[in-house]
């Protein structure tokens, strides 16, 4: 049996887990734990709808009392994902939780009895022989299509990315690019005044599109050295009839930036990944929004456009972005192909 040494700590200090490290894309494998009514159930039972395991130490502390309480008002607005908490609390013990808290849509499971679920997954913790922290979300054909173990037991799950990844899954979601973005969050631009200079060869070119008749929702992802190129893009796009998202003029105060952030991404129709010199060799949060952003990317239909490549100067491109065909907006034209893509972007 697979061990990962120090693969989760619990207040700091390092924990083995026991089984294989998962990831999306794979197909999950099978297990057997018990329900509220001793019944074995393994994913044979579950087939044929999109699944949402949320994986916790013990329903008694309060961090998973939290994540199991979150999961259960968000299945009121996630109709047809089907979410489930597993642990190795006893089946009697789960079902008077929920009894008590009012817990009616998650379906509790328990890995008490062998341990199954914990060695397939690779949550088991060898030296407690509970559970770690982790969700993962499954399709209707039982693939993993997002997988994340909570390093730190006491830490929270990423509750918004499990969710928006299971609902992209729905049939009824697929093809739909979105929902709409908050209005708060998109203040009225001021009007801009015009330029004492052209802009160069390096910098975001304002050639003028035609205006779109429904705005696709862009958010730009970029490095914050690329900050001035990404603002002049940013107000073109905006002068071109589109909704386009930058932090420094729509992350409210007092937002939690990470959480929003990943909101704004779920929801977009499309995501310009704005890349330079500096961007490619740079460590941060921008490539965590490229990761975020191809995940989702991976669940639209296949020739859909959502990820649009745009080089604000000559550079490489990863090679994670390799498959998608870029655009140079520094030079002529190039805005124009851009607008092109947002715009079948909005009509898929």
């Amino acid at each position: 049996m697979i061990e990962r040494q120090g693969a989760c700590t619990l207040k700091g200090n390092p924990l083995t887990l026991i089984g294989p490290e998962l990831r999306p894309g794979l197909e999950a494998p099978d297990f057997r734990v018990q329900n509220e009514r001793l019944m074995s159930v393994g994913l044979a039972d579950l087939t044929g709808k999109v699944k949402i395991f949320s994986v916790v130490p013990s329903i008694d502390t309060p961090v998973c009392d939290a994540q199991t309480k979150k999961f259960n008002v968000a299945a009121t607005t996630t109709k047809g994902v089907e979410i489930y908490t597993i642990s190795m609390d006893m089946p009697f013990a789960a079902k008077r939780w929920c009894g008590a808290f009012g817990v009616d849509r998650v379906t509790m499971l328990s890995d008490h009895q062998s341990a199954s679920f914990g060695q397939a997954y690779g949550t088991l913790i060898k030296e407690l022989r509970l559970e770690s922290r982790a969700v993962f979300v499954l399709d209707e054909t039982n693939r993993l299509r997002h997988v994340e173990y909570v390093k730190e037991i006491a830490d929270h799950p990423d509750y918004d990315t499990a969710l928006s990844v299971a609902r992209l899954l729905l049939p009824a979601t697929l093809p739909p690019r979105g929902k709409p973005t908050s209005p708060e969050l998109l203040r009225p631009l001021a009007k801009r005044q015009p330029d004492a200079e052209a802009p160069s060869r390096n910098s975001a070119p304002r050639r003028h599109a035609a205006p779109a008749t429904v705005g696709a929702k862009v958010f730009l992802c970029h490095a914050s050295s690329d900050k001035a190129k990404v603002r002049e893009l940013y107000h073109q796009l905006r002068e071109d009839g589109f909704v386009p998202w930058l932090d420094e003029e729509d992350l409210l105060p007092g937002q939690d930036w990470d959480h929003e952030i990943r909101r704004v991404i779920s929801n977009a129709d499309a995501v310009v990944a704005c890349l330079s010199k500096g961007s490619i060799s740079k460590l941060g949060y921008v490539q965590k929004e490229i990761v975020h952003a191809l995940d989702l990317a991976d669940l639209r239909p296949e020739g859909t456009i959502f990820l649009v490549p745009a080089r604000l100067e000559e550079c490489e491109v990863p090679q994670r972005l390799a498959r998608y065909h870029y655009v140079d907006l520094f030079l002529e034209g190039g805005y124009e192909r851009l607008t092109r893509s947002l715009r079948v972007c909005k009509s898929k």
